[in-house]
């Protein structure tokens, strides 16, 4: 596993873009999410101060670290709880979760790792011609390009809506937003699906 730095400084983070989205972008959003104020599904603006940190470049999936989910002791049925036995397993490696604030500033604090640029089509397999998307940041991390899976930070779900957005029908350019570092998924954003959500699920270890 590689890791990368990135460094301490102070970090601009969370749902910040109402007046900054494109006019066709909001109108395709318009009657369908609420662009006043903070975004549904979306962390709090906020600045941060971070100290450096060591984040690994490729996610790994939580069924190489804990095994099949379905499998996970009924008292593990929170994101906090499932966070809690993954720091466990990962401390014996010396290894840790990201925060949330930690994974958005590695995902490079815009709308999205890779800048402004709201991509037509759907992100997913061969919907969309847009490729940046599947590229390393500009921090050297390569992350999900795809709504389907998820990344796990202490207390939430990141990059990725278990592929609702899709397999609802949901509106341009809804998909895309589930990758947007600041969007995350909660215990009540999941409720019934929560193994089904882990099976997609990736964690991308800090360095203690």
């Amino acid at each position: 596993m590689s890791f990368v730095t990135i460094p301490a400084a102070t970090y601009e983070l969370g749902w910040r873009f109402s007046d900054r989205l494109p006019e066709r972008a909001a109108d395709g959003l318009s009657g369908f999410l609420r662009l006043t104020g903070p975004m549904p599904w979306s962390s709090k603006r906020r600045k941060v101060a971070l100290a450096e940190f060591k984040i690994a470049a490729e996610a790994v999936s939580i069924a190489e670290l804990i095994g099949n989910p379905y499998d996970l002791d009924d008292n593990v049925s929170t994101i906090e709880g499932l966070g809690n036995l993954v720091d466990e397993r990962l401390a014996v490696n010396g290894l840790r979760l990201p925060s949330e604030d930690e994974f958005e500033a590695a995902c490079g604090g815009s709308l999205f790792a890779w800048g402004m640029t709201i991509p037509d089509g759907v992100p997913y397999g061969s919907r969309t011609s847009f490729e940046d998307h599947r590229k390393p940041n500009a921090y050297g991390l390569t992350l999900n390009s795809n709504p389907y899976r998820t990344e796990l930070v202490r207390c939430a779900l990141k990059l990725g809506d278990g592929g609702c957005s899709i397999c609802g029908g949901y509106p341009w350019p809804v998909a895309w937003f589930a990758l947007s570092p600041c969007f995350h998924l909660l215990d009540e954003d999941i409720e019934d699906c929560f193994c089904e959500t882990l099976e997609e699920t990736f964690i991308r270890p800090i360095k203690r």
